[in-house]
């Protein structure tokens, strides 16, 4: 991804009167917003310049979008050749058909429009909000929609996440100042709503080391890592580390690379619109269950079946697929299909009104024979062997030497060594034919499904998943 910049001018204003802002209802003088104005011209000068991909959000103290200067000037940022998304915070209040139809007269690119708007309880209501968030999507714009997460309006914000489409994120952020702890009730509650709020209670020590190559400018000039580091070093001559004790908001959290989570929000996690792929290919053992358990924890079950609404999921794992049912039988019903027996069994499938899973097509990838003094479990579909595994009975694994005889002693009981592949892991030693791997399974699954590199993803955890992950340029590595 290239770098995501942050903007904000002068402004500090507002056209909202939210008792905890301290911007309500505070207007400009013409002076300072021909100020404001001039620095946002400045910067726009700067952007201009930048030959390497960016995305620019723009994030105010205080409402810009009811201001048609910062519409002209995002018209101009979204033409910039390197700049890939343009966004702005926005309490959604302005005239949206009107000022969406002056982006455009400015030659302003939609497509490239990202506006994270946010509700206001005390200040709208909840069909008037969601009546503009119908108009945005109307004029083709992308957008999220969020709210402070405060328990005594809990009601309207879940009324807020019913009527707006099952597509749109919802958000909630943590309230800020509040004296009491949230109830493991009031937690829940929010959590149905936004599955990623439980970031938001998370304490993320400041590690500038493990931040994302990010800018946030200022309307003076100065340079940071982000919001916070801005506010941290506007207090000191040092902007050139980091002294912040947490990364305590979204703005400052989504651009560090240690919360997996954050993978859907890429490459540009700063608009808090998350893409989900069309195709998300799992391992299992490793990645899925944790070593030494024999099936999914309830919290991450939840997590899948969630995900499940979202994208296509299909197994990627080394387990025949007997093996790996029993594995994963608390999510059967939300997979797809997948590659089994490190890609000796390929299968796709769908389910069916009563819960069935109705087979659309299957590969299975012969691997000859063995000779029978290899004591192994044959796995094999239709009298076509895929898969012969070899176990080892110590819990602690092979003795030193070992394995290696055993492998020599495999690749002497075939007619042609290079028509097989030998896996080796801690317990275990599997055979399969040289043709079938797991990189190539999802490369066929991928193919006949329609599902380009840019609109998948895989998840694994050791060296053997390492090909997989590399089809994708969303992957995760799980260590």
């Amino acid at each position: 991804m290239g770098t995501q910049f942050y903007y904000r001018g002068y402004l500090t204003s507002c056209n909202y009167s939210c008792e905890y802002c301290p911007f309500s209802k505070r207007k400009m003088t013409a002076e300072q917003e021909k100020k404001d104005r001039e620095t946002l011209e400045k910067f726009l000068c700067q952007m201009e310049a930048e030959t390497e991909e960016h995305a620019l959000q723009i994030v105010p103290y205080g409402e810009a979008l009811v201001h048609s200067y910062y519409w002209e000037a995002m018209a101009k940022f979204s033409r910039i050749r390197t700049e890939v998304y343009t966004g702005c915070q926005t309490n959604l209040s302005f005239p949206v058909e009107q000022m969406v139809s002056f982006f455009e007269s400015c030659g302003g690119e939609k497509r490239k429009l990202r506006l994270w708007c946010t509700f206001h309880p005390s200040m709208t209501s909840v069909d008037t909000f969601v009546s503009q968030c119908r108009k945005l999507a109307q004029a083709g714009i992308a957008y999220c929609v969020g709210v402070v997460g405060d328990p005594d309006e809990y009601s309207s914000i879940q009324t807020l996440r019913e009527e707006l489409p099952e597509e749109i994120y919802v958000w909630i952020n943590r309230m800020e100042g509040i004296k009491k702890r949230y109830t493991e009730t009031e937690i829940q509650e929010f959590q149905k709503i936004d599955p990623y709020f439980f970031l938001e209670l998370q304490h993320f020590r400041a590690d500038s080391n493990l931040c994302r190559h990010s800018v946030f400018q200022e309307a003076k000039g100065d340079r940071y890592f982000c919001n916070l580091h801005a506010a941290q070093a506007g207090r000191s001559s040092d902007n050139h580390s980091c002294k912040r004790k947490e990364c305590n908001c979204y703005l400052a959290y989504c651009n560090r690379m240690d919360i997996k989570e954050l993978l859907f929000f890429q490459p540009y996690p700063a608009f808090r619109i998350p893409v989900y792929p069309k195709g998300i290919f799992l391992d299992v053992d490793g990645t899925l269950i944790a070593e030494g358990e024999r099936a999914l924890s309830d919290s991450l079950t939840e997590k899948i079946r969630w995900l499940a609404k979202k994208s296509k999921l299909y197994l990627a794992t080394a387990l025949p697929f007997a093996e790996a049912m029993a594995k994963c039988r608390k999510i059967i019903d939300c997979l797809s299909g997948g590659v089994f027996a490190d890609g000796g069994h390929i299968l796709v499938w769908k389910q069916t009104e009563h819960g069935q899973r109705k087979i659309l097509w299957e590969e299975v990838k012969s691997v000859g024979t063995l000779s029978k003094s290899l004591r192994c479990r044959t796995y094999q579909i239709r009298g076509v062997v895929y898969k012969y595994t070899l176990l080892c009975r110590r819990k602690q694994g092979w003795m030193p030497g070992e394995a290696e005889a055993l492998i020599q002693k495999i690749e002497n009981s075939v007619n042609n060594r290079d028509s097989i592949k030998i896996h080796r892991e801690k317990r275990h030693i599997g055979i399969t034919s040289v043709d079938a791997d797991k990189k190539t399974g999802v490369e066929m699954i991928c193919t006949r499904e329609g599902i380009a590199p840019e609109e998948g993803m895989a998840i694994g955890n050791d060296a053997e998943d390492l090909p997989m992950l590399s089809l994708f340029p969303r992957s995760l590595y799980v260590e």
